[in-house]
Order: C-alpha cells, then structure tokens, then sequence
C-alpha cells in the first residue's frame, strides 16, 4: 500500500512485517519508519487528518497515529471477504475498503467486487456495501447474462478477470480507481460509481 504522506513525501506499509516507512520524492531516500504491529499480510494504507489507517488482509484495521499510538479493530468485515485496499473518502470521512473476494448476488447472474465503508468516527462498518463492482461489465466487453455455459465459463474464469488489490480517490475529481493485479487493469468510477 501506498499513501500521499505531506509535502513531497509517500507514506508505505510493508506488506508482511507491520512497519510504516516514509520515503521523500526529492531526496528518493526512506527518511524514517514506523513499526506498529507485528508479522500479518498487510494490504493497504491511507492517511485520514494525522493518522494513517492500515488494513489487513484476515480482517484488522489498525489506526497509527503521527506519534505512534495504535488501536486495532479486529473482524469488522464477513469472513468470507478479503480485504485488499483501503482510501479516506473526505466528503464523506469515511474508509473506503476493497475485497478481493467475490459476492455473488442470487437473484442475477452477477459476481460482484465488494468495497465497504468503516466510519472512523463512531469505529463501525456499515455491512451495505459502499461500492459494488460488477465483473461480467469489467471483462473486456463480455458481460455474461443468463445461461449454463456461460456460467461455468465465467465462474471458471472470474479470478482470471478483476481482483482488486488497491484503491485511491482522485483529490478533486472524486473518481475512485480500482486497480487490479489480476487481469492488469484498473477500473474508474465516478462519483455516481458508474464505469
């Protein structure tokens, strides 16, 4: 994960040891870092007002403070998600988070990316999803509808397609990107979150 961290400077989570590090553009140097937990498989950062919110993959959020204080949030999604990226959305001071999992709707043929919103302010996530991607549109035109070899094909196949692995929000244009590892894409949405 990455994150705009002040002027000229990004901050970074190390992704299996629990450590923040600070890097500065001009001088392409780390100039400090920030140990906040231990070994997991830390997936995103993003810096809400003075403290940098760092989501893992088995479910915790950790909120790190500029000095170095840490709460841990533990299980605030379904366990069936994984979380994958994390932004703050500031019109709305909320945490946005990306899973990587599907969710299938049952009353469509749809597999949906989910993303949910952790309100900072009273420690809570709502369990509506805040964002739902549909993948059948994602796949390079092929939107999948109803019947049988399709729906093999694209079940086989959906982890082939879009499976997000960070999150960002334009600073002005509110666009979210969604970026996906898999499948080498990187879905836009506007503010409506349409495609």
């Amino acid at each position: 994960g990455l994150t705009w961290a002040g002027e000229n400077q990004l901050a970074t989570v190390q992704d299996e040891k629990g450590t923040i590090f600070f890097f500065d553009l001009e001088s392409e140097t780390i100039t400090s870092k920030l140990k906040f937990a231990g070994k997991g498989d830390y997936e995103g950062i993003t810096k809400r007002v003075n403290t940098y919110w760092v989501v893992r993959s088995d479910r915790r959020l950790f909120a790190v403070t500029e000095e170095g204080k840490v709460t841990e949030h533990n299980d605030f999604l379904d366990p069936s998600l994984e979380a994958e990226g994390i932004t703050w959305l500031p019109q709305e001071d909320l945490l946005l988070i990306v899973c990587k999992k599907f969710q299938k709707r049952t009353s469509v043929l749809r597999y949906d990316k989910m993303g949910f919103a952790f309100d900072p302010n009273t420690d809570s996530l709502n369990p509506k999803p805040y964002l739902s991607i549909d993948v059948g549109e994602i796949q390079q035109g092929r939107v999948f509808k109803d019947g049988e070899d399709r729906v093999q094909h694209f079940y086989a196949e959906r982890k082939k397609v879009f499976a997000p692995s960070g999150v960002a929000q334009h600073p002005t244009l509110k666009n979210l990107f969604v970026i996906s590892s898999v499948g080498k894409k990187l879905a836009v949405l506007d503010e409506n979150q349409a495609l």
